[in-house]
């Protein structure tokens, strides 16, 4: 558990430095997302290929993601684009949108940290540059 901490403090680091530089009424609208808990979970919770992580929320806590231990074999790219992703969740909880689309959670990313969520050919959330990726496939939501 030590390790998913510093893990979560590197990528809100990483993301805060982004957050430097996104508009200011995006940082206010969503507020602190230090508080959201990151937790390690069951390996039979990501049946899929493609399952790396996601993001529960109960009405009057903060968000909780929740990440596969297969997330730490994963490359760079796609570490922090499944972890924005997830942080995007949460920062639509923590503003009241309960109910939202997962396109929704990659636009806050966008809007909070300046980073555009694609999809590598796995499907999967990256935003290394550098891997061949695309827009969120129509078949996903």
């Amino acid at each position: 558990m030590k390790a998913l901490r510093g893990a979560q403090a590197s990528l809100l680091s990483v993301l805060g430095n982004r957050a430097a530089d996104a508009a200011p009424e995006a940082r206010m609208l969503f507020g602190d997302l230090a508080c959201v808990q990151l937790a390690v979970g069951d390996i039979t919770e990501f049946p899929e290929p493609r399952d790396f992580a996601y993001c529960e929320y109960v009405d009057g806590e903060v968000p909780r993601i929740v990440v596969s231990p297969r997330l730490a074999e994963q490359d760079r790219g796609r570490v922090l684009g499944v972890l924005a992703h997830e942080y995007g969740h949460a920062a639509m909880f923590l503003v009241g949108q309960i109910e939202h689309e997962e396109r929704e959670a990659d636009a806050a990313v966008r809007a909070l940290f300046g980073l555009t969520i694609r999809y590598d050919d796995g499907d999967v959330q990256t935003v290394d540059p550098r891997t061949p990726s695309r827009p969120r496939p129509d078949y996903l939501g």
